[in-house]
């Protein structure tokens, strides 16, 4: 998918293909149009391209400084090492400001499809350990994880 999720699909109709999203255990309609603009990649078709699949989160902490999102960047760019089913890096940034919060990017990959829902609880529940060994109140933090619901709420 354009936002680095991946997707079965289980229905090719005349006008749409009906995908299903594992990690949301969600079915969706795609117009064939978007199928065939080069937005959605297939997998399958590329055996000699190494198949990934991104974990895309977006944090976002009230209330602390810049010096504190700085450790918390470097600390997070540690975390893939740790867990075999992730590449051993990953894109960790701070993406700015909203009111009195920092959102912090991060875009983990892993190569294990059929692991992909334990890839990514691992790297959520490692995020979560980190900030609670920082002593981060989880009241003050919002871990979103898809970047159609974020730009969503960032809007609103």
């Amino acid at each position: 998918m354009p936002s680095g999720r991946w997707a079965e699909v289980k229905n090719i109709g005349i006008r749409s293909t009906t995908i299903y999203i594992g990690f949301e255990g969600a079915s969706q309609k795609i117009p064939n149009s978007k199928m065939i603009d080069g937005s959605i990649k297939n997998l399958s078709q590329q055996p000699n391209e190494k198949k990934k699949a991104a974990i895309d989160l977006y944090i976002k902490i009230d209330g602390i400084s810049a010096r504190k999102i700085a450790y918390l960047n470097d600390k997070i760019r540690e975390i893939p090492k740790s867990i075999d089913l992730l590449y051993d890096s990953c894109m960790v940034r701070f993406n700015g400001l909203e009111r009195n919060a920092r959102v912090i990017r991060v875009i983990g990959f892993t190569n294990d499809l059929d692991n992909y829902s334990r890839a990514y609880d691992q790297l959520n529940l490692a995020i979560l350990a980190l900030l609670e060994q920082e002593g981060i109140d989880l009241f003050d933090v919002n871990i979103l994880s898809d970047t159609e619901t974020y730009k969503n709420w960032q809007y609103s």
